[in-house]
Order: C-alpha cells, then structure tokens, then sequence
C-alpha cells in the first residue's frame, strides 16, 4: 500500500496507527499532493485500486458548516473550491496513468455529488461501470469506476 496526503500532521497520525498495528512492512506513506509524490516504476508499477477521500465541500457549503467542524478541522482538508469538484478533476485527469486495466477507483463524495462526479469520470473515456453508492442516509458517498482494458 501507497499512501499519499499533503498534511504532515495526517501522516504523522497514519504513522502512528501504521506502527500501532504493525503495518510498517505492508504500508509506505509519501507527503505531497494527490499522485505527485507517486513515481511510476520506481516506486510500484500501476495499481490494483485507488481509494480516495478527498476535500469535497464547495464554497457555500463550507460557510454553513457547523463551527465545531470549521474551527477543528484544516480548511485543506475540507474545501475543494467553488463547486467542491476541484481535487475530482485533478483525480481524474491522472487515475488512467496510475491504474492497471480492470482496476478500480473508489471516491468518497460528498452528498449532492454524485451526478456531477459520475458525468466527469464519463468524460475521461477509460473509466466503465460508473456506480454511486448511498451511505445509510441515503445520500450519495462513494463513486466507483472500473478502468477499461486497454
């Protein structure tokens, strides 16, 4: 397992549950954004599975946020520009060249995006069996597309 984020303190918490549960053989943790600081054939060949919880609360909604939420969580890790869309289109533009044919990317979303993210991955023409998938609310969570064979 890869594992990317662009917080130091993010990385210092998975460390501390990678050493917890002795996982420092099967787990390799990298600081940087998104896929950057994943280098093809020197670090892994492509993958199996990408698995994504990115920053996904647009403009508005991050005024209405709760203020425990806005004063405890880093606005990095929430905000992903005026639609809340920023970091699916930089996933998306660059997931075909880290997944192997057959394999999957698996996105939390946030509840009124579904559509808006199943339409972008469309888009990108190597992805198939779009699906959303519904938390216990019943509002969108998670995205999965499967890459196309080559």
């Amino acid at each position: 397992i890869i594992a990317t984020d662009i917080s130091d303190a993010a990385l210092k918490i998975a460390d501390e549950n990678i050493e917890k549960y002795n996982l420092k053989d099967r787990i390799q943790l990298l600081c940087g954004d998104l896929f950057d600081p994943v280098v093809p054939q020197l670090d892994t060949g492509k993958f199996d599975l990408i698995v994504c919880n990115p920053p996904y609360v647009s403009a508005a909604e991050f005024e209405t946020l709760e203020k425990a939420v806005k004063e405890h969580e880093p606005k990095l890790a929430l905000f992903a520009g005026p639609d809340g869309l920023d970091i699916y289109h930089r996933i998306a533009e660059k997931a075909d060249d880290f997944l192997k044919p057959d394999a999957a990317l698996i996105l939390e979303i946030g509840y009124s995006q579904g559509p808006a993210v199943r339409e972008l991955l469309e888009k990108m023409a190597c992805f198939a069996d779009i699906k959303i998938e519904k938390d216990f609310h019943n509002n969108d969570r998670i995205v999965t597309a499967v890459k196309k064979p080559s």
